[in-house]
């Protein structure tokens, strides 16, 4: 009895071999089964290069609008996502103020008409997409030599009190791309 299950664990043994030698691919062979390598270059450029919104005098309830274009000069299609980080608050502006972020209308930004991509938040928490591999929600797809631009509204809510007159408020927005793969 122990000769025959030996020997039928064995079978079973030198089988598995045989099918796994059945699976075996050649480097060569391995090689033809990976996608093709694509070489090119992701470049997210952003007009003005160095975006200063300067938005002053503001009184509750008044809005400003300022526009950001951003262009892929590279060779990839790419996904983006914007993220801020507050550099300066005196007196509390930056949680006070709202931004929102809207395509623009035929390359303008006369008005709130284009899609949201951000509805109104505090200034500090603006933001789309994610920068996470991968496709993330709100992340935006911009082609090679594509542009897209991209309007701010920034808002003075009417509740807003006198404690930030003449206060001001400084934040970085940071971009980022990635190659989309696999089309």
């Amino acid at each position: 009895m122990l000769q025959a299950l030996l020997a039928g664990l064995l079978t079973a043994s030198v089988v598995s071999a045989i099918v796994a030698l059945n699976e075996f691919v050649s480097p060569a062979q391995a090689l033809d089964r990976l996608s093709p390598v694509v070489v090119g270059t992701l470049d997210l450029t952003s007009s003005p290069a160095s975006a200063t919104f300067s938005v002053s005098n503001m009184s509750p309830g008044d809005v400003a609008v300022r526009s950001l274009t951003l262009t892929n000069g590279g060779t990839l299609p790419f996904r983006y996502a914007m993220l801020t980080a507050v550099d300066e608050d005196v007196s509390g502006l930056a949680s006070r103020l709202e931004v929102a972020v809207r395509e623009a209308v035929d390359e303008g930004c006369d008005s709130d008409a284009g899609a949201a991509i951000a509805g109104y938040a505090p200034l500090a928490a603006i933001a789309f997409g994610s920068p996470d591999w991968g496709v993330q929600e709100g992340d935006r797809r911009l082609d090679p030599e594509g542009s897209e631009v991209l309007c701010f509204f920034v808002s003075l809510p009417l509740a807003t009190t006198n404690d930030v007159s003449a206060a001001s408020a400084a934040l970085t927005l940071t971009f980022a791309a990635e190659e989309i793969r696999d089309q």
